[in-house]
């Protein structure tokens, strides 16, 4: 499959909206087409590459293809590139830039004012898809999560806690502390599962947002009236009950569509290789690299999963991608210390079975694999799940299939699953996350 760039359509430019940024990227929604445009952010002085922005287009679609395409299955679609600008739209002043984070410039999100010259065009998830889109007089709510890392490895099971924990417990102010442990969301542990979500519920942070008809109505910072609210009109026919159990029928949702198995639908590229043989051909080459492996006792404090997680669930493939990083936190820091100034993320992310070199530097395939394979692993803790729900009349879920359909004993939800921010890391963020990981160190000490 070949990268079609296209030029902007003018249907694109009808009844936008401002969903949301991040440091990366602004997000506006395209009611009308159910899809997004993601534009990448940049500083008003940063440099643009000599060979053209489309280079870093053309690398992220890449990634996709080969990497995501194959992991993620049917929860994620191929990217469509539009050559466009946020000038090509009309009163983006008025329909974005007033309710952007930050107008005093002091926020972190918008002190990058600029963009590119292409947006990537993707899936809106905060709605249903048309062969989903039944009973349409009804709300359509969407809740964003972040669920982090699940998987721990042996290498750093020797600490109490995982690395999403430590970051909590460093934060200076307890009352910024989440009780979320992604451990919990990925044992398949009924108590524990819930567990996790109802701590989310307490402490969203930037891990949980909701949406209602692609709109954003609760998240941190919202009341927990506001939620009230939300829970009453999400469960049309359950306002008999109080909060409280509607709360615990919202998290056996959630959880139920965390472990809902679907088709894989592994995509494979013209040599056949899938994310399976991925991850083989990872380890096995990683074993021919080096002949010893780090390991340490089971941590006390946060029960690391075991990784029986359903192969077709959207958390057991968000797990299966983050095995891939199977060194340890030093030999990653190490290799990149030693290798940075003479890799990139073309070499490292597409290179082949050879030893790589530069002048008279040379670089270990097997060192390449381990950066390659801990970046991959980074791509897939820090994305966002969507599950996207509305409350159907029990005859119109027939129409569905039944795998999007759940069913209690007073509610008929049809709901679909969509992965976001699954884009590659740069090289260079390997830095950042050392530094982050002697902190949390330091603070568990």
């Amino acid at each position: 499959m070949e990268l079609i760039i296209r030029q902007l359509e003018p249907c694109h430019l009808r009844e936008y909206k401002y969903r949301g940024e991040g440091n990366a990227n602004l997000v506006i929604s395209l009611p009308l087409t159910r899809y997004i445009l993601r534009f990448r952010k940049i500083e008003a002085t940063e440099k643009r590459p000599i060979d053209g922005i489309e280079t870093r287009i053309l690398l992220e679609w890449r990634f996709f293809m080969k990497f995501i395409w194959k992991f993620m299955g049917k929860f994620v679609a191929p990217p469509e590139v539009l050559r466009c600008h946020p000038r090509d739209f009309t009163d983006w002043h008025e329909k974005v830039e007033v309710l952007r984070p930050g107008l005093c410039f002091t926020d972190h999100r918008k002190h990058k004012n600029s963009f590119n010259e292409f947006a990537i065009k993707l899936p809106d998830y905060a709605q249903l898809p048309e062969y989903l889109d039944v009973d349409r007089g009804k709300p359509t709510f969407c809740i964003e999560i972040k669920p982090k890392q699940g998987f721990i490895p042996e290498s750093e099971r020797h600490m109490q806690h995982c690395p999403y924990c430590i970051k909590q417990i460093h934060k200076i102010s307890a009352n910024k502390r989440s009780g979320y442990c992604p451990c919990d969301l990925f044992s398949m542990d009924e108590t524990r599962v819930h567990r996790a979500i109802a701590a989310l519920f307490k402490s969203p942070q930037n891990n949980l947002i909701i949406f209602r008809d692609g709109e954003t109505v609760w998240g941190e910072g919202h009341s927990l009236d506001c939620l009230d609210k939300i829970l009453h009109e999400f469960f049309n026919n359950g306002s008999h009950k109080d909060n409280r159990e509607l709360m615990a029928e919202l998290c056996l949702l959630i959880a139920e569509a965390l472990r809902r198995e679907f088709s894989l639908e592994e995509k494979s590229t013209d040599s056949g290789v899938k994310a399976d043989d991925i991850i083989a051909k990872s380890r096995e080459s990683l074993n021919h690299y080096r002949s010893d492996d780090v390991s340490g006792p089971r941590g006390k404090f946060c029960d690391f999963p075991s990784g029986n997680l359903p192969d077709g669930s959207i958390l057991g493939c968000l797990f299966r991608m983050q095995q891939l990083h199977s060194s340890s936190a030093d030999d990653v820091y190490r290799i990149y210390s030693q290798h940075s100034t003479h890799l990139n993320e073309e070499i490292v992310y597409f290179s082949e079975s050879c030893e790589y070199k530069s002048g008279g530097h040379s670089v270990d395939f097997g060192d390449i694999l381990i950066l390659r394979n801990y970046l991959l692993f980074t791509t897939a803790r820090d994305c966002s799940v969507l599950l996207t729900f509305r409350e159907v009349d029990p005859g119109e879920a027939l129409k569905i299939p039944p795998e999007h359909v759940i069913r209690s004993k007073e509610n008929t939800f049809v709901f679909n699953i969509g992965l976001t921010d699954l884009d590659p890391k740069p090289l260079n963020r390997i830095h950042k996350h050392q530094r982050r990981a002697i902190e949390g160190f330091r603070t568990s000490q």
